[in-house]
């Protein structure tokens, strides 16, 4: 009830709601922003994978710079494509980078600003440990969707409780306002009971849980991606114009 309660005010007052300062009394870890965000040497730029099992093929010349920042495309491109996972057709090719190797933090405040669109756009977090030699499937979670957009919907989502047969046994789960197209500040906090998330400085979930799988000590890095879902019928681009983080 006091998530629905949080979108509803969200939808309604969003103009005119005070904004939460979510890094006071916290030191700035990590920025980059601007021609530093566009070197891209923060990043680790996806290229030759699939997106899991979606018809979804992730190239490194679909990550290109804007003048706002990086620019990740979701572009209609048929195709079979051969990759250490195997030979698959797909109907889109997307961008993907990632912190991993980079910068991983545990807890903390993560805020990324970002121009976000119409198509499959995600902006998540995942334990370092995600394809470790000898690690278990339950052993990368818990997922923190710091947004992703759904059937153009804005939505915060945290998966756990993962294991080797069911690929996802939880989540709680926050749809908020339809994609814009416009530049939005996502950000969570990430406390020892749960998660805190914003959409420019506005308190938009809750999530709390006792269930030791759902939260995470361990070191986190960032996973930011553009894809096609199900209802995606054109050619998009998510922009990134910020990344910070707080502790």
């Amino acid at each position: 009830m006091l998530n629905f309660l949080l979108g509803l005010r969200y939808k309604v007052l969003k103009d005119s709601l005070n904004k939460v300062d979510y890094t006071k009394g916290k030191v700035l870890q990590f920025q980059t922003e601007g021609a530093d965000l566009q070197k891209l040497s923060n990043f680790n730029v996806k290229n030759a994978e699939f997106y899991n099992e979606h018809p979804v093929y992730f190239k490194s010349s679909a990550v290109h710079m804007v003048t706002e920042g990086i620019a990740l495309d979701c572009y209609r491109e048929e195709k079979i494509w051969s990759t250490w996972q195997g030979k698959r057709l797909c109907q889109w090719t997307a961008g993907m980078i990632d912190t991993r190797g980079k910068y991983a933090c545990s807890n903390g405040t993560w805020e990324i600003e970002a121009k976000i669109c119409n198509s499959w756009p995600a902006i998540w977090l995942l334990k370092l440990d995600r394809t470790e030699p000898g690690y278990d499937r339950q052993q990368i979670t818990p997922e923190v969707d710091i947004m992703e957009v759904i059937n153009n919907k804005v939505e915060h989502n945290v998966h756990w409780g993962y294991d080797n047969v069911e690929y996802v046994r939880f989540h709680e789960h926050q749809r908020l306002d339809n994609c814009d197209g416009q530049f939005h500040k996502f950000a969570v906090e990430l406390l020892d009971d749960g998660y805190n998330f914003y959409v420019d400085g506005i308190l938009t979930a809750r999530f709390r849980s006792s269930n030791p799988q759902f939260v995470t000590n361990a070191p986190n890095y960032l996973i930011i991606n553009n894809a096609a879902g199900e209802n995606t019928n054109h050619n998009t681009s998510f922009i990134i114009k910020s990344i910070k983080v707080w502790k």
